[in-house]
C-alpha cells in the first residue's frame, strides 16, 4: 500500500490492479484508514485521469451487491442530482418516465448538511416502504415501472468507507473521488440511461459554473466509458428550487405538480408550448417546473440535447401524460406498490397550508423585506442551514428529522417588493421566539434587496 500511496503522490497513474487491491482493502478492512485516507490526499493533490476515474468507480460499483434487472424489458433509465434546497424532482421523475414506458430503478439518499434528501421527503409518506428485495424491485419494474429505495448496506459498501473518510479529512470536493462516489451506486442499478443534474449555485456544493462543468464533464465521461448513456445539466441553484422547502410540503408540491390540472401544468404550457408570459403565480414555480421537465425530456430522449426532432417529440410525450392524467396515476401506484398512504400525507400537507393561509402566530413565522426594492438574491446554502437548524434536516447522519418544519416562498427572483411585505414563512409545530429570532438573523444576510431590478440567471446553464 505504501507503494500506492507513493506513487499517487508523485502523481503517477494506479493501475487497475492497484486501483482493485486498494478497493478491496478498504472493503475487508484490512487497509487501515490513515492509509486510505494518505492515499485520498494524494488524490486530492494529484488528481485521476478518466481511466483511473473508471477503474476506481467500477471497483468500488464491484465492491458489493448489483442489482440484476435481466429478466425486465425494457430501457432502464435514473436521473441523479448534486443535491440543492427545495430539490424534489425525482419525485416527479420517476412516475413520469414510468408513464412513458420507461422503467426507473432510483436508489436515492437521505439529507445530510443544508441539502435535502429524496429518502427523507418519502419518509413523510405515512407507510412508505423502503424494500430492498430483488424480487420485489423486479415485480415493482414490471408492474408500475419505478421504485425509489435507499441505499442498503451491500451496496458499493467500499464507497461508504471511503465518504466516510472524506467528510472528515476535507478530501470531499475533488472531482474524481466525486465522480466515483456518485457513480459507483449508480452503476449497481443495471441501467441503459443516466441524467445528471449538476446543481450551480450559492445553494450546490459547485458554486459557479466552471466548478460545475468539470465534474459534469467527469460525471458523463466516466458513466459512458461504463457503457451508460449519459446526460448532464447544470442547472441554477441560487434559489430554493419550487414554492416550498420541507419534507411534508415538498412531497405534497411533488403531488400537486402531477395533477393534470392546475398552476405547474399551467406554468409548463407557458414556457414549452404557448411561449407565453408567466404571471406572478406561475414566476415562483418557474424554476421547479423548467428544471424537471428538461430533465424528464433528457431521461426519455437522450438525443434530444443534440437532435431538435428527438426533443420536440419526447416533449411532445410528456405533455401528453400530464395533461391525460397518466402522470398522476402513476404517481399513485408507485407509491400505493410501496405502501404508502397519499391521503396520510395530504392531511399532513392541509394542517400546515391552513396554518400558512391563517397566518397562525403559533406557527407560523414571516420574514419581511428591511426595505423597499427588487428581491435580488437569496443564499440557499444559508436558507437550507437554516431548515436544519429548525430540524427539516440532520447535521449528523444520526440525527432525527422534523418532516413537518417547513418553508414558503412568497416572492419569487426579481420580484419588486414594498418594505415590510413577507419575503418567506416558515412553520414549525412548536414555534419558539429564538427560532424567530434566528429566522430574522439568517434571512437578514441570505436575503437581499436591491435598488435596481436584477439579471436573473437562467435555470439551465448547460447540457453536456
Amino acid at each position: 500500500m505504501n507503494e500506492i500511496i507513493a506513487r499517487k503522490k508523485a502523481g503517477l497513474k494506479l493501475t487497475k490492479a492497484e486501483i482493485d487491491r486498494v478497493v478491496k482493502g478498504v472493503t475487508t478492512g484490512e487497509i487501515p484508514d490513515y492509509q486510505i485516507t494518505a492515499l485520498l490526499m494524494a488524490i486530492c493533490f494529484q488528481g485521476m485521469d478518466v481511466e483511473e476515474r473508471s477503474q476506481l468507480t467500477r471497483a468500488m460499483a464491484e465492491s458489493g451487491k448489483r442489482l440484476d434487472f435481466s429478466a425486465v424489458k425494457g430501457v432502464k433509465v435514473d436521473k441523479h442530482s448534486t443535491g440543492g434546497v427545495g430539490d424534489k424532482t425525482s419525485l416527479m421523475l420517476a412516475p413520469w418516465l414510468a408513464a412513458a414506458g420507461r422503467k426507473v430503478p432510483m436508489i436515492s439518499g437521505r439529507g445530510l448538511g443544508f441539502t435535502g434528501g429524496t429518502l427523507d421527503k418519502l419518509a413523510a409518506i405515512p407507510g412508505y416502504y423502503f424494500e430492498h428485495e430483488q424480487a420485489r424491485l423486479t415485480a415493482h419494474l414490471n408492474t408500475t415501472g419505478c421504485f425509489i429505495i435507499g441505499q442498503s448496506a451491500d451496496i458499493a459498501p467500499a464507497d461508504k468507507k471511503i465518504y466516510a473518510l472524506r467528510d472528515v479529512t476535507a478530501t470531499v470536493d475533488e472531482i474524481s473521488l466525486i465522480t466515483a462516489s456518485i457513480l459507483s451506486k449508480k452503476l449497481t442499478e443495471d441501467l441503459d440511461v443516466l441524467v445528471m443534474d449538476v446543481k450551480c449555485g450559492s445553494g450546490a456544493f459547485m458554486q459557479n459554473l466552471k466548478d460545475a462543468r468539470a465534474l459534469a464533464t467527469s460525471i458523463a465521461n466516466t458513466a459512458n466509458k461504463a457503457g451508460v448513456k449519459t446526460t448532464c445539466l447544470i442547472t441554477a441553484m441560487d434559489f430554493p428550487l419550487g414554492r416550498y422547502t420541507g419534507n411534508t410540503i415538498e412531497t405534497w408540491e411533488a403531488f400537486e405538480f402531477c395533477k393534470p390540472t392546475g398552476i405547474y401544468l399551467e406554468t409548463a404550457e407557458k414556457l414549452f408550448v404557448k411561449k407565453a408570459k408567466l404571471n406572478r403565480e406561475e414566476l415562483l414555480v418557474a424554476s421547479l417546473v423548467e428544471i424537471t421537465v428538461e430533465l424528464a425530456v433528457a431521461m426519455l430522449e437522450p438525443a434530444s440535447r443534440t437532435n431538435l426532432k428527438a426533443r420536440k417529440n419526447a416533449l411532445a410525450s410528456l405533455m401528453g401524460l400530464w395533461r391525460s392524467g397518466a402522470l398522476r396515476q402513476k404517481m399513485e401506484a408507485w407509491v400505493k406498490a410501496q405502501l404508502g398512504d397519499v391521503a396520510g400525507l395530504e392531511k399532513k400537507a392541509e394542517n400546515i397550508l391552513k396554518a400558512f393561509a391563517a397566518n397562525d402566530t403559533k406557527t407560523v413565522y414571516n420574514y419581511r423585506a428591511p426595505a423597499a426594492g427588487y428581491f435580488s438574491h437569496a443564499d440557499s446554502r444559508a436558507i437550507g442551514n437554516l431548515m436544519v437548524d429548525l430540524g427539516a434536516g440532520r447535521k449528523k447522519s444520526t440525527d432525527a428529522v422534523v418532516d413537518q418544519v417547513s418553508l414558503e416562498m412568497l416572492k419569487y427572483p426579481g420580484e419588486p417588493v414594498k418594505k415590510g411585505e413577507s419575503l418567506l414563512r416558515i412553520y414549525k409545530e412548536d414555534l419558539q421566539a429564538n427560532d424567530c429570532k434566528q429566522v430574522d438573523a439568517v434571512c437578514k444576510l441570505a436575503l437581499k434587496i436591491g435598488k435596481s431590478k436584477p439579471k436573473i440567471a437562467k435555470n439551465i446553464l448547460a447540457r453536456i
